[in-house]
Order: C-alpha cells, then structure tokens, then sequence
C-alpha cells in the first residue's frame, strides 16, 4: 500500500474509520450476494447482512439505539460463523465482507482504533487473493500491475480523501444520507466488486 495512502487511512478513526469500512464493505457486498445466491439456505444470511449493513449506515447518521447496535454486533457473528461451513473461495470472500463490516461497528465503538487500516487491508487482500487463484503463474512485479489491485488502490484512495474530507466539517456530528449515498456510490465507479464480480446481481 502507497505510503500517502497508508498514513490518509490511519489517521481514519472512530466515526470516520467506521464509516470508511462502510464503503469498503460496499465495494464487497455484491460478493455476499452472489455467495447466498448459490443455496437457497442462505438468504436467511443475505438478509441479515443487509440489515446489519444499513443499520451501521443508520446510525452514522445519528439514528438508531445502543440495543440495536449491539444485537446487530451479534448477528455479524452469526453471519461468520455460516460462512465457516463452506470451504469455498466464495465462503472466503463472503466472510471477508462481514468482517469488514464489522471492523465499521469496532470502529464506532471505538473498541479498535486501527480498524479502516484493517479494513483496507482485508479488501486489498481479497483483491490479490482473486488475481492469485486466477493467475497461479504469475510473478509478484506482474500481480503488483495487475488492473484490479490498481484500481482498488485507486479506489481506496479516492474513499480515504473523501472521508478526510467530510471530517474536516467543523462541528459535524453525523454524517447526512446525502453524505453517505454519495460515497457508497463512489465505492463501485467500475460497477464491479473488489473481486471483479458485476455490482448488480442480476449481470452475474
């Protein structure tokens, strides 16, 4: 990771951390979805998922109770836990989104302050994780120039900056829907996953 780009996401706490996890999670999710997709008896999982999603979303935006916050805390437990039943590559990055997501909740707790470095690191992770099964032959100068650890780079950059730059808005306390709908929009650009997966599950 860029040395700019390293120190911009460390200095990511609190809220602000939370909510850069947020989008890192929403660059993941059509991972998620695809995943419970393919058995049935998992869109119990699916729907918890995207509750627990919009709850973090809800409550960065000044909506929503302690109760509620810690019962979806549990729930992303549950959802790691289903997704150890599953050996597969998608069961790895299905797992990766929830634990993302729940680097936002630690985040907001402030229960770990070095959670959008962890974040940012688990998607990058994923990403080179995609390229390695896809190209077992490939030398680390060729994954290093590889398009999708650039670009998600360059997307986690583009995230990191814009967050900085919500909290540099003196005397904000919550971030508005306007705010968020913005930057979780700006997590897919290229209308694909960090893994390269189509954005809306119908194109996969």
């Amino acid at each position: 990771m860029q040395k700019d780009l390293l120190e911009n996401i460390s200095s990511l706490k609190g809220r602000f951390a939370a909510l850069f996890a947020l989008a890192l999670c929403r660059r993941q999710k059509a991972n998620f979805l695809l995943w419970c997709s393919l058995d049935e008896k998992r869109k119990e999982f699916e729907q918890s998922f995207c509750k627990c999603f919009d709850y973090l979303s809800s409550i960065l935006q000044g909506s929503g109770s302690e109760k509620g916050f810690e019962a979806r805390r549990e729930e992303l437990k549950s959802l790691l836990d289903g997704t150890d039943d599953d050996g597969s590559f998608g069961a790895e990055m299905a797992a990766d989104a929830v634990a993302t997501l729940e680097l936002g909740y630690e985040a907001f707790a402030e229960d770990n302050d070095d959670a959008a470095l962890e974040a940012a690191n688990l998607c990058i992770s994923a990403t080179a994780a995609r390229v390695a099964v896809e190209n077992p032959d490939m030398s680390d100068d060729e994954a290093s120039s590889n398009e999708l650890l650039i670009n998600e780079t360059s997307v986690q950059a583009k995230l990191a900056s814009a967050v900085l730059n919500f909290k540099n808005v003196a005397g904000q306390k919550h971030f508005s829907s306007a705010q968020i709908k913005e930057l979780l929009n700006a997590s897919v650009p290229f209308g694909v996953s960090n893994i390269g997966l189509p954005d809306d599950p119908e194109d996969q």
